[in-house]
């Protein structure tokens, strides 16, 4: 049975002679003819450092909002991940380089053995499908063993 309701549905729903409202009125599901843009992230990101191995550095983002879950914002694609590394902690994201898009909530950096004994310190910012990015979430620094 429920397969042939669901033919007449999708009959239903490609026939230009049945009316939107009509549609709406059985239940069914009508796309949008502009769809509704989604605004770019209005929250933070907060990042910790939840695990350091030699030349690596596991990093955990979670939202200012709730802080105690991995999830992304509501219309977040993923978080801009940027770092600097140098002899001390910095506090200007436009000091550091763009290191990675990142779609999970978890995310492992590594280092050369150059870096041994320097400081990485990371910014990060969400971003929307289409680039938009919210505001720079604060800074997390760690010294780096390599």
């Amino acid at each position: 049975m429920l397969t042939v309701v669901r033919g007449y549905a999708n009959t239903l729903r490609v026939n230009k002679g049945v009316s939107n409202e009509l549609k709406i009125g059985l239940g069914l599901h009508v796309a949008d003819s502009q769809p509704t843009p989604v605004p770019p992230p209005s929250t933070y990101p907060l990042l910790s450092i939840s695990g350091i191995a030699q030349g690596l550095q596991d990093l955990r983002a979670s939202d200012q909002d709730s802080p105690t879950k991995r999830a992304k914002p509501v219309g977040a694609a993923g978080l801009l991940l940027y770092r600097a590394v140098s002899t001390a902690p910095i506090s200007e994201p436009t000091a550091a380089t763009f290191l990675s898009f990142v779609s999970k909530a978890a995310y492992t950096a590594t280092f050369t053995p150059a870096d041994n004994g320097k400081v990485a310190t990371y910014f990060t910012r969400w971003t929307n499908s289409k680039g938009e990015v919210g505001p720079w979430g604060p800074p997390a620094s760690m010294p780096i063993a390599a």
